[in-house]
């Protein structure tokens, strides 16, 4: 026996509410029975081509590709039990619907987070929260349906356009939103991700550095007769080292003894998972034997990177540095200044643990000092 079936948007319009808006259901027909589903979204009866199926207006493209969607997964499914020999009936779509549910896609990205926090650092869960708090003011309520090319393209838009949105924090929006539902389709909740068909644009951002000159100003300073003394040297101090090695902050905080083997740091990196090795330099052993006590495991006191922020921007100002200065910036100045002296930029690929050289390029900043000398020495030039 062959059993037919059909799937179709309906505007209710026995169900008009107080705004004039009608619910527009899905009806799913099995053997002349049938089943009516809510959409969760709503129109006003001019909008709807009742014989199409369809919203017109200016709402029509993205309500029509969130509805078609969904009438194919649900046909997908009717298409795939038929095929295992399964009876079709309306149970099995409610049994279907219910247990992929997809009206809380907040719910998921909650669920999401809580467990992927526990493995990531703290400014990578910022970026996550922030890209949260983004999509709620794009969209208060999301269905993991309605998340297609043009539900993307339109919080590009809307992260661009409307609030104005730097190339680097649009790109990380995007880069946290596609990584959930990448997610979402290897558990799947969704069939496909529509970052598959949106390409994400990275600009190459040029990042502030310090020049050898400005660290050796910092280095120089004396804290012996200025309030919070100690601990302005220790931010100082863990800086500059950061400086000499090109390490991230939560690295230098978790730096340890068993991380020094004679001439060289190698540590597994807090953000990438990866081993990086760098040679010391005279400057970064002079520190290490100041801070290395034999009560602690660790090399450097523990300080918040709010903490060390903070304290920089003093250091800067008792420097007379016009440089809005992070502790950030010290892994910028590690690999602008090794550029600037002929290192080759796939070696400082490796010592800031890169694994792809575009990244790399975003944190050397060429002097154009040097580059100008460099272009006076070719004769074909000059």
């Amino acid at each position: 026996m062959i059993q037919n079936f059909t799937v179709k948007a309906i505007l209710r319009k026995d169900k008009i509410r107080k705004d004039g808006t009608c619910p527009i259901n899905f009806r799913v027909t099995i053997n002349k029975k049938s089943l009516k589903i809510s959409s969760g979204e709503f129109i006003k009866e001019v909008e709807w081509n009742n014989k199409a199926g369809l919203v017109k207006g200016s709402k029509s493209s993205h309500l029509n590709s969130v509805l078609e969607n969904e009438i194919s997964r649900i046909k997908d499914f009717l298409r795939e039990q038929r095929s295992i020999g399964t009876y079709l009936n309306l149970e099995i779509v409610k049994a279907f619907l219910k247990t992929n549910d997809r009206d809380d896609f907040y719910e998921y990205y909650d669920n999401f987070c809580e467990l992927r926090f526990l493995e990531i650092e703290e400014g990578t869960q910022r970026h996550y929260n922030l890209t949260r708090k983004r999509l709620k003011e794009f969209k208060s309520k999301i269905t993991f349906r309605e998340i297609n090319i043009d539900f993307i393209e339109k919080f590009d838009y809307f992260l661009r356009k409307k609030l104005n949105t730097g190339i680097e924090g649009v790109f990380s929006r995007h880069k946290n939103l596609k990584t959930i539902l990448s997610q979402a389709k290897k558990r799947k909740i969704i069939k496909d991700n529509p970052y598959e068909d949106f390409k994400l644009k990275r600009g190459v951002s040029k990042y502030g550095y310090l020049t050898d000159e400005e660290l050796e100003t910092i280095q120089n300073l004396d804290f012996r007769d200025v309030p919070n003394g100690a601990g302005l040297e220790l931010s100082r101090d863990m800086f500059l080292f950061a400086c000499y090695c090109g390490l991230r902050c939560s690295d230098i905080s978790n730096l340890a003894k068993e991380n020094i083997l004679q001439d060289k740091i190698s540590i597994i990196m807090k953000k990438t998972k990866s081993l990086v090795e760098v040679p010391l330099t005279k400057k970064a052993e002079i520190l290490l034997k100041k801070y290395t006590i034999a009560s602690s495991e660790k090399i450097f006191p523990f300080r918040t990177n709010q903490c060390l922020n903070r304290d920089l921007k003093t250091i800067a100002e008792m420097c007379k540095i016009d440089k809005v200065i992070t502790f950030h910036m010290a892994r910028h100045s590690f690999a602008t200044i090794m550029a600037n002296y002929g290192v080759n930029v796939f070696l400082i690929m490796k010592l800031l643990g890169h694994k792809d050289i575009r990244m790399t390029q975003i944190y050397v900043n060429p002097n154009h000092q040097i580059l100008a000398s460099k272009l006076g020495e070719i004769k074909a030039f000059n």
